[in-house]
């Protein structure tokens, strides 16, 4: 069950998963889809046990804790941005130049 919240800047990451889900478990698809994994890629590394996060499973389901999954989107978050690999484009030659 999904709800519409209204982020702000000191909005915290655990808030609006807590607003959002409304509950301290959700299912590891729903933790992949907050992560930006499609569902079957989600299955799948759980399957191979590949999964970037902690999960527990209760009963037959696979569940990730809402302060889990919030620790880590903030700690990604955090990471430096890294430099793209290959060839500059025209654009940063152009601009390297003086031209643009």
């Amino acid at each position: 069950m999904s709800k519409t919240t209204k982020t702000t800047a000191d909005t915290t990451v655990l808030e609006i998963l807590r607003a959002t889900y409304q509950t301290i478990y959700i299912s590891a698809v729903n933790a992949g889809k907050e992560i930006g994994m499609a569902p079957g890629t989600t299955r799948n590394m759980l399957t191979e046990g590949r999964f970037p996060i902690p999960t527990l499973k209760i009963g037959a389901k696979r569940v990730v804790s809402i302060f889990v999954l919030a620790d880590f989107v903030m700690q990604r978050s955090q990471l430096p941005v890294q430099a793209r690999k290959g060839a500059r484009t025209k654009a940063e030659r152009l601009k390297e130049q003086g031209r643009v």
